[in-house]
């Protein structure tokens, strides 16, 4: 994961010039590689690696994620319940009945 920040915010870049923008640019190019799935997971790990580094004083202030958070893990299991659900019922209507 500290590759993956490296990569999209430069090694040079200081953590308290980081804005809301610039984290959506790196969750919009999590969701270019990889499914909804692992996104969420990733999204996850990047806010609390920023989190580790407030609690243990190597930020002063919290970050500000922007809408980074777009993705939470109750929207995943929602997009699985749907899928699902559209899934039994073509599956269901779509057999003719039996006579």
């Amino acid at each position: 994961m500290a590759r993956l920040l490296d990569d999209a915010f430069s090694k040079n870049r200081r953590v308290d010039d980081l804005t809301g923008a610039d984290f959506q640019s790196l969750r919009a190019s999590f969701a270019k590689k990889w499914g909804a799935h692992r996104l969420g997971g990733k999204v996850h790990r990047a806010r609390t690696m920023f989190k580790f580094g407030f609690d243990t004083s190597l930020n002063d202030k919290p970050m500000r994620f922007g809408s980074m958070a777009g993705l939470y893990r109750e929207q995943i299991v929602d997009q699985r319940l749907v899928a699902v659900t559209t899934h039994v019922r073509e599956r269901l209507f779509s057999k003719q009945k039996p006579k």
